[in-house]
């Protein structure tokens, strides 16, 4: 497990199946990590389009192993629900080889996720 973060890590986390690169995500070139990248999880507090392109620099350089991504957004006003529709559709240009699923916990209605599934892990 790689964790990219400037904040401090649960010392319960620390281990050798644990790195953690505390600096911000916008900062680290994705070649800096390990040269296989199974999954990608994202979960940052922050604006939609950014937390997308983050997340989206990482799928490009890992795209041959990847196995998916699950990108949680942000949408704090009622007026962001429309840039989640944005996300999708960019998600799907982009990545023809992803199957994008968007998803929203519905005790939760200030976030969604994005689930992308390589299809040549996931054929159904």
């Amino acid at each position: 497990v790689t964790a990219i973060d400037p904040a401090e890590m649960d010392s319960s986390l620390v281990g050798d199946y644990f790195t953690h690169i505390k600096r911000p995500v916008q900062e680290v070139n994705p070649r800096e990590l390990e040269k296989k990248i199974d999954w990608i999880m994202n979960d940052m507090n922050l604006s939609l389009e950014f937390s997308l392109k983050q997340t989206q620099k990482f799928i490009i350089e890992y795209k041959n192993n990847i196995k998916g991504a699950i990108i949680t957004m942000k949408t704090p006003m009622d007026s962001d629900v429309g840039l989640l529709l944005k996300a999708y559709e960019s998600m799907i240009e982009k990545f023809s080889y992803l199957k994008i699923i968007p998803m929203q916990a519905p005790a939760h209605r200030k976030e969604s996720s994005l689930v992308a599934l390589n299809k040549r892990f996931f054929q159904k």
